[in-house]
């Protein structure tokens, strides 16, 4: 199992995901977005198509959809550099099975996420086998600048157990975004070149702008 941190992405701002993934372009293998429509939570954050013009280098791009119905925003990703993976929220969600097989009918990998507080039963346990990624928010979706709830403590050992019965190649991400400025402990060869700076990078908060810690918890 290898565990990877990297950054997550949450603002309104298209300039400002440039700025911010100039700032992390060589450190780490890549980065989520965080797109929120109004309606699943009280927050809002640039779309898809506004990330369609912005330049990823090397980054590997996940968007994390909390969206109402996120099968409607997937085709709007098509056109994201560099595109790796497409995560929706279950909550809101009309159909598992047709926002699955819609993702991976673009070639990306397909995950869901459960909210703090919504329960592993809510995703439909016929469904596990065809999930690249089950993501637990450790927080509130739709909101940046809270503090890691111990909630998702049990619900995170309760997927890893699950995961390694059934012998699925699945990652587990757990969402942590922070308000003050994280120091990030990564497994990422890029970092190897420094060593005063080998597995660790540090990245300021931005106003309206917070980088979250991710971590993908592959198990093999």
């Amino acid at each position: 199992m290898s565990n990877i941190i990297y950054p997550s992405i949450l603002t309104d701002s298209p300039s400002l995901v440039q700025k911010q993934l100039n700032l992390v372009l060589g450190l780490v293998q890549g980065v989520q977005i965080d797109i929120i429509d109004g309606e699943f939570a009280d927050n809002t954050t640039v779309t898809p198509v506004d990330l369609q013009t912005l330049t990823f280098g090397s980054l590997s791009v996940d968007i994390h959809l909390m969206t109402v119905d996120p099968i409607n925003d997937v085709s709007e990703c098509e056109s994201i550099p560099n595109m790796r993976a497409v995560i929706g929220q279950v909550e809101r969600m009309s159909s598992q099975s047709s926002f699955i097989e819609h993702v991976k009918s673009y070639n990306w990998k397909v995950g869901l996420s459960l909210d703090l507080y919504t329960p592993i039963s809510a995703i439909d346990n016929r469904l596990f086998s065809m999930l690249d990624i089950v993501q637990i928010m450790s927080i509130h979706a739709g909101s940046q600048g809270q503090e890691f709830k111990l909630a998702a403590i049990e619900k995170i050992k309760e997927l890893r157990t699950l995961i390694r019965k059934a012998s699925l190649h699945t990652e587990l991400i757990v969402e942590r975004l922070a308000r003050r400025r994280p120091v990030f402990r990564v497994s990422c060869p890029a970092l190897s070149r420094d060593p005063r700076r080998q597995g660790r990078s540090r990245f300021p908060s931005r106003r309206r702008f917070v980088f979250g810690r991710k971590l993908p918890l592959v198990v093999m």
